[in-house]
């Protein structure tokens, strides 16, 4: 009891809030602690997927994820991250490697790349009932967003150093394809998406336009990892592409998400296009499903679906097979 007193007398209690302020400052002081990874030799690898934005090219880059993961007997754990906050969580050793598409001809002072698995034309997109930009130099009064963090972002910066006039909205939890559709509504003046990611909006969107001027070099899209990575890990995934390249595995993947913007025949856009605002929200839900089940883009089952049946539900086909 004398020592329970002592303990809380009034003198000792008056130096109590300043000792908890001087605590909470040194706590403050302390460097953030790295995650420590699991060993990817010991069959865990963690990887870091754009799964905020779903989509064709999220899940493009899961298969090919899920590929790696057995190229090198390993159990994938996936943890998802948008592509603006990829390079600082790589940086807190939070995953292997990010699993997005970066802009690996770009160089980032934070990032390595593996092997570039897609080279894709960057497109300036607007809206065709206004007149198409002649130029960059003509966007500069207009309104512009991209995706925080995203290979068109990291273009406009390249763009940037040469007219420093040009400015846009950096937009994150939101996708490309989020952006076509307000610039196919009117609520955005003009985007930046490459050209399969147009090749999809334009499925939908007949009043999308690209400007006829070269944007910059084509974007070499990219896995990323830090560069205190592990080197091993690294010549892994060099070897890997390697692999699937040679062997056309990754030919087959891109054909997979990607071939049906070619599949899908002219002659049916118009009608198609019609079709979108009367037809398409009934069976919206149901494509959804199926895309999460199948881990392809609902957009391209809708697209397929609509060239086997017009989402006629009672359609069959020449062996009497109903839609």
């Amino acid at each position: 009891m004398p020592y329970t007193r002592h303990l809380f007398s009034p003198a000792r209690c008056a130096l109590y809030p300043a000792a908890l302020a001087l605590w909470l400052l040194l706590s403050g002081c302390e460097p953030a602690r790295q995650q420590v990874l699991p060993d990817w030799q010991n069959g865990d690898l963690v990887v870091l997927e754009d799964s905020l934005q779903p989509g064709a090219d999220f899940q493009f880059n899961h298969e090919l994820a899920k590929l790696f993961a057995g190229y090198l007997h390993a159990k994938l754990t996936v943890i998802p991250a948008d592509v603006a906050h990829a390079p600082e969580m790589l940086a807190q050793h939070r995953a292997h490697l990010a699993a997005i598409g970066f802009r690996s001809n770009s160089a980032s002072p934070g990032l390595v790349y593996a092997p570039s698995y897609q080279t894709v034309a960057e497109q300036l997109v607007f809206n065709n009932a206004h007149d198409a930009p002649a130029d960059i130099a003509g966007i500069l009064e207009l309104k512009i967003a991209v995706v925080s963090g995203s290979a068109q972002e990291t273009l406009l910066q390249e763009i940037k150093r040469k007219q420093p006039q040009l400015h846009w909205e950096s937009r994150s939890g939101v996708g490309v394809d989020d952006l076509l559709d307000e610039v196919a509504n009117s609520q955005l003046d003009v985007t930046f998406a490459n050209q399969q990611q147009f090749g999809a909006a334009k499925n939908f969107h007949e009043n999308l336009g690209i400007a006829k001027f070269a944007i910059a070099t084509p974007s070499q899209l990219a896995w990323a990892f830090a560069p205190d990575s592990d080197a091993r890990l690294r010549e892994q995934a060099t070897q890997f592409f390697a692999d699937i390249s040679k062997d056309g595995r990754l030919h087959g993947l891109v054909d997979r998400f990607y071939g049906f913007n070619e599949r899908l025949a002219p002659l049916d856009a118009a009608a198609f296009l019609e079709q979108v605002n009367s037809t398409l929200p009934r069976y919206r839900a149901l494509f959804k499903e199926a895309a999460h089940w199948s881990g392809l883009d609902w957009k391209l089952i809708a697209a397929l679906a609509y060239q086997e049946s017009h989402w006629n539900p009672l359609a069959t086909s020449f062996t009497v097979c109903a839609a």
